[in-house]
């Protein structure tokens, strides 16, 4: 929570889109440290959400995580999705094909980001 708050205190200066923001993907759809299930995902979702830096915690997620607020990252000039094999292939093939974002909150970036996110898949 500590390092969030200060972390937090520097966003506020970025007013600006992120040039490129790269994301990678579990095989249980989160992203960015937004989890399923995750104690902030709401917040952390909500593009009407200052851009700040939050914690994440959550069941699948190990251990308390710092995260970008979707607000901070949607509209990154070129926003990548990159992922490896073919369990995370399946898993976003799942996501795309569904639309509910707290099941697999990667489908809000690849729903509602500003610009259609590249995706790379190394088999």
């Amino acid at each position: 929570e500590d390092a969030a708050k200060t972390a937090s205190g520097i966003v506020p200066g970025m007013t600006e889109p992120f040039d490129v923001a790269i994301l990678g993907m579990g095989t249980d759809g989160h992203t960015a440290s937004f989890f399923p299930g995750g104690d902030h995902l709401d917040a952390a979702l909500d593009l009407s959400q200052p851009r700040r830096v939050m914690t994440m915690e959550a069941p699948g997620a190990g251990e308390a995580r710092l995260t970008l607020s979707f607000s901070a990252l949607h509209d990154a000039g070129l926003l990548v999705v990159h992922i490896e094999g073919a369990e995370k292939k399946a898993v976003l093939d799942k996501a795309l094909a569904g639309t509910d974002e707290k099941d697999m909150p990667i489908r809000a970036v690849l729903e509602r980001a500003r610009t259609t996110p590249d995706i790379y898949w190394a088999p």
